[in-house]
């Protein structure tokens, strides 16, 4: 299972007994925390300010930048990872090198021609080098391994912003109902 599926299952065990306490809205200024009643495990702020929804607590910290009022484009936008994701300002990182990821595209390689070819061997000898991102891609270009083709994506989105996006996601769908 992706991390992603993980998060978001996770999640969804963590919150199912949160509930939404409003304790600031004026206008485009707004804060919420959402908890289970009597604990901070997996306790979250949601607070606006115009132009920024910032999620704050024991899911991490993020900052999404987009319109005046957050809430007229966050409901919806946070359902699509890639959309919310590019709202996020650059210094935040929602991706991040992955040497699960960089394993399973060796693996692939490996089996792509059989196991006896010279792509299958090249991709073997690789394997050391996952740990580091810097000298996995560079032992990889040099290899010839990925000659006339696209560069592998090797990042995934990081525990942090998918810990983030899904107190988002849990505010919008309970929002109505915690009020």
């Amino acid at each position: 299972m992706k991390i992603k599926e993980q998060i978001e299952r996770l999640a969804e065990k963590a919150f199912a007994d949160h509930v939404i306490t409003t304790d600031l809205e004026n206008g485009l200024f707004r804060h919420y925390r959402c908890a289970k009643p009597g604990t901070g495990i997996y306790a979250f702020n949601i607070t606006t300010i115009p132009g920024r929804l910032i999620v704050t607590g024991d899911v991490g910290t993020l900052v999404v930048e987009r319109l005046n009022d957050m809430f007229e484009w966050a409901p919806s936008a946070v359902e699509s990872i890639d959309y919310f994701a590019e709202k996020v300002p650059n210094n935040i990182i929602v991706k991040a090198y992955d040497p699960d990821t960089a394993n399973e595209f060796l693996a692939e390689e490996q089996t792509a021609e059989g196991t006896e070819s010279d792509r299958a061997r090249i991709a073997a000898e690789l394997e050391e080098y996952t740990f580091c991102e810097h000298t996995f891609q560079s032992e990889l270009y040099s290899s010839g391994l990925v000659d006339g083709r696209d560069f592998p994506n090797l990042r995934q989105w990081t525990p942090a912003f998918l810990w983030c996006r899904e107190a988002v996601r849990w505010f919008f769908r309970n929002r109505e109902a915690n009020q």
